[in-house]
């Protein structure tokens, strides 16, 4: 069979992921329909044993969101992150009652109810934690914590296209939250012409990436590089 156009991109995708032999795989759907094609020809080309999560980014309604999960369940998906819109809190609920699998929350994270109200609600199964978005270690470590003792889903998530600095600051967080499912981050040089680290930070095979040992981020900053990417903003005294 000859494939053209978005099957022929995806089945280059679906290439990488063998070349580096991952264990598990999360794919970005925002329509339901072309969407299960897609997740049904990865479950074919990369077998049975790999764990295949979602990100719905927020595209689906609540009803095409219960629809989705019924369908996808021959294709045994893992998660599905985010299927409804950000505000939609009372539909996010919803979709997390009707499904047997994990509905991680992201952007719902970061409305005026904030994160902690998704947890004492019981308004998800899990959430993407990013360590930036949260504001930082303390913060983010406070929802973790909070979440796991509520035994929810915990994903420590990253930026596409984040640099070392913000990579390597993830690693350091993972590292404290041995309990989290999943491990986004470290693309670096797979997404990024170049880093701000002399050395190439991004994962290898399996997705593996090193914990940092040593002190503070546990890596050594590039200066010039940062110089180079650096804007000049001239202020006015009053």
């Amino acid at each position: 069979m000859r494939y053209f156009g978005r099957e022929y991109e995806l089945l280059q995708f679906i290439g990488q992921i063998k070349n580096l032999e991952f264990r598990a795989v999360k794919v970005k759907i925002i329509d339901p329909e072309d969407g299960l094609l897609q997740l049904k020809l990865i479950r074919q080309k990369l077998g049975s044993a790999i764990d295949i999560r979602i990100d719905a980014k927020a595209a689906f309604s609540v009803e095409d969101s219960i629809k989705f999960i019924r369908k996808a369940k021959p294709i045994r998906l893992s998660a599905v992150e985010q299927p409804v819109q950000k505000n939609d809190l009372k539909g996010l609920k919803k979709v997390s009652r009707n499904s047997d699998i994990p509905i991680i929350a992201d952007e719902s994270m970061y409305t005026s109810e904030g994160p902690f109200y998704l947890i004492e609600n019981d308004v998800c199964h899990g959430l993407n934690i990013r360590l930036s978005s949260c504001g930082g270690f303390q913060k983010a470590l406070e929802i973790f914590q909070r979440a796991h003792a509520k035994k929810m889903t915990a994903v420590i998530g990253a930026h596409v296209g984040e640099t070392a600095i913000l990579s390597y600051a993830g690693r350091n967080f993972a590292a404290i939250c041995p309990e989290r499912r999943y491990l986004e981050g470290s693309f670096s040089r797979y997404v990024l012409k170049e880093d701000l680290v002399p050395e190439n930070i991004a994962f290898g095979r399996e997705g593996y990436a090193p914990t940092p040992i040593r002190r503070g981020l546990g890596i050594e900053i590039d200066e010039a590089a940062i110089a180079d990417r650096s804007s000049l903003y001239a202020t006015i005294d009053s």
